[in-house]
């Protein structure tokens, strides 16, 4: 896989989940179906998502900047994350989920998809959209066989010393048991 600092990321609403099926396809146009072992949630700690008076930015989408950052500074082909939910809770994904390539979000766990939120949960908590976007991606997820029952869900925090995805983020988890 070449770096590809101009890779084309597609974004859906939680409404578009079945997208991320038919976009996955390789070359041939086939769907390079694979059941994953293990899903990683992130969030990404910068950006934050918010404005300095700390309301929602719910406009700006962040897929193509920490794709440059993945590339420059840490020397990835692209961007690491399969997934990454907007506070808005647009969800965007490139080539990484399209090809159905390995992730590079966790050392020694590539063969896991890797979803980030975009924000900082050791100060707040997750948006409403980004729980609802998360709810849907998971539910299609399994839906179409990518993962099922025997998958594990972990967080970053569960293989590295960090918080990720931050201290407050099982209150989204607690938010969807409640709702589910």
């Amino acid at each position: 896989m070449d770096k590809n600092l101009n890779v084309e990321f597609t974004q859906i609403s939680k409404y578009e989940m079945d997208i991320i099926t038919q976009l996955a396809k390789n070359s041939d146009g086939l769907m390079p179906k694979k059941w994953w072992p293990e899903v990683v949630i992130h969030h990404t700690w910068k950006p934050v998502g918010r404005h300095v008076d700390g309301s929602l930015d719910m406009k700006t989408l962040y897929a193509e900047r920490i794709n440059r950052v993945h590339i420059k500074v840490r020397g990835f082909q692209e961007l690491g994350y399969h997934f990454l939910i907007n506070v808005n809770g647009i969800v965007e994904f490139g080539d990484r989920w399209r090809m159905q390539y390995d992730g590079a979000h966790v050392k020694y766990h590539n063969n896991s998809i890797g979803i980030a939120f975009i924000g900082n949960f050791d100060v707040s908590v997750p948006s409403l959209y980004q729980a609802e976007s998360f709810f849907e991606l998971i539910r299609t997820l399994h839906h179409y066989d990518f993962i099922d029952d025997r998958t594990k869900v972990s967080y970053h925090r569960d293989y590295a010393h960090k918080t990720c995805p931050g201290a407050r983020f099982n209150e989204l988890i607690k938010y969807i048991l409640r709702n589910v």
